[in-house]
């Protein structure tokens, strides 16, 4: 995200682009949890932009 606005920033943080919370099937959190492709690096202040978009 922060590339998008030419700003090079070490990444702290790891994001789920979807919750692993999203789903009650336990074998289904193990996958999204873990799966390098439903994984995002973020800086912290990207990260909790993310968040608070999506309470909006």
């Amino acid at each position: 995200m922060c590339l998008k606005e030419n700003k090079i920033t070490p990444a702290e943080d790891i994001h789920h682009l979807i919750s692993f919370m999203s789903t009650d099937d336990p074998v289904q959190r193990i996958v999204l949890a873990y799966d390098y492709d439903n994984l995002m690096s973020l800086c912290k202040k990207c990260h909790q932009a993310v968040h608070n978009k999506k309470g909006e």
